[in-house]
């Protein structure tokens, strides 16, 4: 395949119109994935690399391709091909990116029917992810020892992530001038960089400020700004936050549960509807441009729709 053929061209332009919408760096690789394996797939199978030349039919194809064909890991250099199919999530993320690239190609006019207009996405089951529940939030808080710096760095990392739902880039990318305490906020940049204010409890407020006087060490340079570092004070990545958290929790002795920064904002959103707040706040507090995401987020377990019914029957709460 040519990198100056007309596909490969048109790919080119929607990333180049993902960068100039503010598309995160990790959305942009998600969908630069999926559209070069649908790329290499219509030349194999189809010998197409044009997308103007794409139908329903192709697409279709590929859908089944990757529903009986493809296995999990087949297209993951770093990891090993599995026996299990792919799920039906990852294929629904597949169709996504396909319909996101030729919705654009119709924006742009360079196509005047959109061949995903008549298919269907794919179904997917809703899952719904297991939280923590208060002995294992116990177990894991007790882990980290707070009297040595990095232990206390972790403690009050996991307390953040379980009292605001931040997402994991969200929270390393905090700076000292997103921390407005005193006020009870900080200040993230969510996805596609959008600003948001998250309330931040009282008791987090105090460990934040106590990291920040006590426990942060000293900058490797003076503009460095990020508030939570490495013991060698450079600004700390993501991908270490998420291995800590997976680390703690493997100390913590967690069974039945992932132990991951998605896992917390989860249990936060539940946690949150149990104790009386509303999806509406919810959906602010977690930057979800629509509720539809938020209520997937917050299925409540059976006995909590049960106990919620018993204190709110319409006939048992008559005279």
């Amino acid at each position: 395949m040519s990198n100056n053929s007309p596909l490969e061209r048109y790919l080119l332009g929607f990333r180049l119109n993902c960068v100039a919408e503010g598309r995160s760096p990790k959305t942009i690789l998600w969908y630069d994935h999926k559209l070069h394996i649908f790329r290499r797939y219509l030349a194999q199978h189809h010998g197409i690399d044009d997308a103007t030349a794409v139908t329903a039919e192709e697409i279709r194809a590929f859908l089944v391709h990757l529903r009986e064909e493809v296995h999990r890991g087949d297209h993951d250099a770093h990891k090993r091909s599995q026996k299990a199919l792919l799920s039906p999530q990852t294929i629904q993320g597949y169709y996504r990116a396909i319909k996101a690239f030729f919705s654009w190609m119709i924006r742009e006019e360079y196509l005047e029917n959109d061949p995903t207009r008549n298919i269907r996405r794919p179904k997917a089951p809703q899952t719904i992810v297991p939280t923590f529940d208060e002995e294992q939030v116990r177990r894991l808080l007790a882990v980290p020892d707070r009297t040595r710096p990095t232990g206390f760095r972790d403690y009050c990392i996991l307390m953040l992530l379980l009292d605001t739902g931040v997402r994991l880039n969200e929270l390393a990318g905090l700076r000292i001038s997103d921390l407005h305490l005193e006020d009870g906020l900080i200040q993230v940049y969510g996805k596609g960089n959008k600003e948001r204010m998250v309330p931040v409890g009282s008791k987090v407020r105090k460990l934040l400020w106590r990291y920040l006087a006590q426990h942060r060490p000293e900058p490797i340079y003076p503009e460095v700004q990020t508030v939570f570092l490495t013991p060698g004070g450079r600004p700390i990545k993501g991908e270490t936050v998420y291995r800590m958290v997976v680390r703690r929790g493997r100390q913590a002795g967690l069974e039945g549960v992932r132990c991951s920064p998605h896992t917390f904002r989860h249990t936060f959103a539940v946690s949150f509807l149990r104790n009386g707040g509303d999806v509406f706040s919810l959906q602010r507090i977690l930057g979800h441009t629509s509720l539809v995401v938020t209520r997937m987020y917050c299925q409540l377990s059976e006995s909590d729709i049960q106990a919620q019914h018993r204190r709110c029957s319409p006939v048992d709460r008559m005279g």
